[in-house]
């Protein structure tokens, strides 16, 4: 049956109307994801980024510094006030590793064993 008025054309399935809604949601989602790095941290170029559309900031914690990514994510909450923009953050882990630090030996896991992770310095058990 095809629709034969405005009100049909509007709840059918296939129709134009429902198309371009569908069409603007999938739009007002979508984002602008940009990772900064070495290349891209300079105040210059984050606001250019911002400037040119950026929604979400990436940061790969896997490279660089804590004391990089820490300027990194008071240089995008500066941009941010200073144009008016709400550019979100994303950390970016690599898979399960955890870097707290170095360790001063390997440590060999035993299944059942509990292992406490720590940036202060303890005393080796056992």
């Amino acid at each position: 049956m095809q629709p034969t008025g405005e009100r049909d054309r509007e709840s059918a399935p296939h129709s134009n109307r429902g198309a371009r809604k569908h069409y603007r949601d999938v739009v007002a989602k979508t984002r602008i994801i940009c990772t900064l790095g070495p290349a891209s941290s300079s105040k210059t170029v984050v606001r250019d980024m911002m400037l040119s559309g950026m929604d979400v900031a990436r940061l790969n914690f896997s490279h660089g510094t804590p004391q990089e990514s820490r300027q990194r994510i008071d240089l995008v909450r500066t941009l941010n006030r200073e144009c008016g923009r709400r550019v979100e953050l994303l950390g970016d882990l690599q898979g399960h590793r955890i870097r707290i630090g170095e360790l001063s030996e390997p440590v060999q896991l035993t299944k059942g064993e509990t292992l406490w992770l720590t940036q202060e310095k303890v005393a080796a058990v056992g």
